[in-house]
């Protein structure tokens, strides 16, 4: 599973540097990036989206929220993956765009959020009392 996780993240890397380069006029700039990532695995006991809300009983692999940033010298953009089932636009992204525009200044417009769409992640959109905002130990 980690070793699919790194394929994609390289290709999702490789796919983004690849358009820039092809699509963006050569300013002479440099293109500088950063990466992080960050553990939300969310306490045992909470509700899985992929078991209809059964309570999880152990952590087998750890869940992340994995960001990657890059700055041309003009713009800068963020593409955010977390391992959950999905992403809606409404619950999620909205909240976590205001947030991080809030925290870096990076345009909103310029923020992609993504899910790596695990069924083995929290029921954190309907039946879960879990919002965008609140922390949890973990």
């Amino acid at each position: 599973m980690r070793r699919f996780m790194t394929l994609k993240s390289t290709i999702l890397v490789l796919v983004v540097l690849l358009v820039n380069a092809v699509f963006c006029p050569v300013s002479g700039g440099v293109l500088k990036g950063g990466c992080g990532k960050v553990d939300i695995t969310p306490p045992v006991g909470i509700a899985l989206i992929g078991s209809y809300g059964k309570p999880s009983e152990d952590v087998l692999d750890e869940l992340y929220v994995r960001a990657l940033v890059l700055n041309d010298g003009r713009t800068t953009i963020a593409i955010v993956s977390a391992d959950l089932l999905y992403t809606p636009l409404e619950e999620i992204t909205g909240p976590v765009r205001r947030m991080i525009n809030k925290k870096t200044g990076i345009a909103e417009e310029n923020i992609l959020i993504c899910a790596t769409h695990t069924h083995s992640g929290p029921e954190v959109f309907t039946r879960s009392k879990l919002r965008p905002d609140q922390e949890i130990d973990a």
